[in-house]
């Protein structure tokens, strides 16, 4: 179909008409070519981003992880040395009590 337009528009003298459309298409060709190549850069581009992004969120989790673990600890021995410091309360107390019993 498209030689026999050809040939038509030559018997018609529309040479110039054929070369530009020939321009044009080799031009938008081109351009396709262009934007294909952008898209495969982009989609690099966005893979990469991607696998950082997993990279990121892992170590994220590793470190709320790790914070979690050092706040139990850190309550776990408060715990303790609330409890230790009321001992030695109760302790001082009773000895405060025997103390003031014997002299009195």
């Amino acid at each position: 179909m498209e030689l026999k337009y050809q040939n038509q528009a030559l018997k018609d003298g529309q040479h110039g008409q054929i070369l530009n459309e020939t321009s044009n298409k080799a031009k938008i060709n081109k351009e396709i070519e262009v934007l294909e190549m952008i898209n495969i850069e982009l989609e690099r581009s966005v893979a990469k981003l991607l696998i950082e992004n997993e990279k990121l969120h892992m170590e994220n989790e590793h470190l709320k992880q790790a914070y979690k673990d050092l706040y139990d600890s850190i309550k776990k021995t408060r715990v303790q040395m609330k409890d230790h410091n009321d001992s030695l309360i109760a302790q001082i107390n009773s000895k405060t009590v025997e103390n003031a019993d014997l002299n009195a």
